[in-house]
């Protein structure tokens, strides 16, 4: 197969519109993207990389074309408690001045494929961006690598974002109040297990334990 036909074939997979032949093994390929494709992709003008991880990261060494979006970035503080997901508004905003576009392809990573590209990964889902992977390994398997990384801003052209939410993706302390006895929901605590029991209190919460009937699968 000649070279270009080749990199037609990576392009279309990471689009969905082929197979990912090389993650048959999980559930879901099509949420993720191996070093080795997205190699071939890095400067395709429908891909999107996206940073998670923070600033001084990212200063310290990104994936050549990375733009840097902490996923702190992404929430706000509502009622004295952090993390809440900021208003759709806000986010089309800030995605917008990144040069996000509702048709690109999203590719995420941070360091280890922890809470920061997860917590973004989960952000765009709910806004019903259809298509964003996320970077099996993570930048530190693409380092260990010796794969392209650089030190300079990528420049950025603005774009225009709009959000499509799909708030079935999305639960509230009331949802859950109201499906605490549903035995069609499971709440999964994923913090780690002294936390679930109670034993030691989480970052920021001051009251130990568990929401009622919490299963434990630490992250």
């Amino acid at each position: 197969m000649k070279r270009g036909s080749i990199l037609t074939l990576l392009v279309l997979a990471i689009l969905g519109l082929v197979g990912s032949g090389w993650a048959a093994d999980y559930a879901r390929p099509d949420l993720i993207i191996s070093t080795d494709e997205l190699a071939g992709i890095l400067t395709h003008p429908e891909i999107k990389i996206l940073d998670a991880r923070g600033p001084e990261d990212y200063k310290a060494g990104h994936i050549a074309g990375a733009i840097p979006l902490p996923h702190g970035k992404t929430q706000y503080v509502e009622r004295g408690v952090p993390g809440v997901v900021a208003p759709v508004e806000r986010l089309e905003g800030l995605f917008g001045e990144l040069g996000i576009r509702p048709t690109d392809t999203l590719v995420l990573y941070d360091d280890i494929v922890g809470e920061p590209v997860t917590r973004l990964f989960w952000t765009f889902d709910v806004l019903g961006h259809n298509k964003v992977r996320v970077l099996n390994g993570g930048m530190s398997k693409w380092a260990k690598e010796g794969r392209p990384v650089s030190k300079e801003e990528t420049a950025i052209a603005p774009a225009k974002y709009t959000a499509k939410p799909d708030w079935t993706k999305f639960a509230d302390a009331a949802y859950v109040l109201v499906n605490l006895k549903n035995s069609q929901v499971a709440l999964v605590d994923c913090r780690g297990p002294k936390e679930w029991s109670g034993e030691v209190a989480s970052r920021q919460v001051k009251r130990a334990g568990r929401i009622p009937g919490a299963k434990n699968v630490d992250w």
